[in-house]
Parts: structure tokens; sequence; C-alpha cells
């Protein structure tokens, strides 16, 4: 499996791959520090799984899932954020979301997410 981290925060992108590490069917990890690197990460590589962030300092969360749309691209989106409103986690859902996390809280169930998908 193929799996994209897009968070602006390096900090965030290296603890989410220490806790993902025990995954052995993750064969590739790519990182995207804003929706742009995103999208030429989905453009070249095409993750199967992709741990998405609604907020950047250059765009945001929504544009990712609006490309996938656009160009009818399956890939298991699972938004973790700090923005976890209910306008946010239904705008998410309405885009293709697979999965909404507060990062706030459920950040450690992302681990079973992504094992349950294999």
């Amino acid at each position: 499996m193929k799996l994209l981290i897009a968070d602006d925060s390096e900090l965030l992108r290296i603890s989410l791959k220490k806790l993902l590490h025990s995954v052995q069917e993750i064969e590739q990890v790519f990182e995207a520090a804003d929706p742009h690197e995103a999208i030429d990460v989905i453009t070249r590589h095409y993750p199967d799984v992709m741990i998405l962030d609604l907020s950047f300092h250059k765009g945001n969360g929504f544009d990712v899932m609006d490309y996938l749309l656009e160009h009818d691209l399956e890939v298991v989106v699972i938004v973790l954020t700090n923005f976890a409103t209910e306008h946010n986690e239904q705008k998410s859902y309405d885009k293709g979301a697979d999965y909404f996390f507060d990062k706030s809280h459920e950040y450690e169930q992302l681990e079973q997410v992504i094992k349950a998908y294999l």
C-alpha cells in the first residue's frame, strides 16, 4: 500500500510515520506540505490512502478532495484536522472523504483505520 501524508506540520508528518511504522503493508510513504504538493504526489504516485489536513498555509484540503473528484480518482481519504466542526465534517464527506478525525483526541485511531482498510 502507498500512503500520502498531507499536512503542513513536519512534526506531525514525522509523528504519523512513527505511529504507522508497525503497519507492514505500507510499502511507501509520501509527504506533502501543501495542497499543490499533495496533488503532485497523487498525480505521480497514485497513493492508495491519504491522511489529509484541511488547513494549510497555502490552500486547504478541500482543494485536494476536489481534484480527486474532478479526475475520478479513488483514494481512501482520512481527514485529520484541528478544525473538526460539523460543517467541515459534512463538507469533507460530501467531497468524498472516507473518515474524519479530530487531531486533538482521535489521532490514535488512524492506525486501526488503516489496518482495517487492508
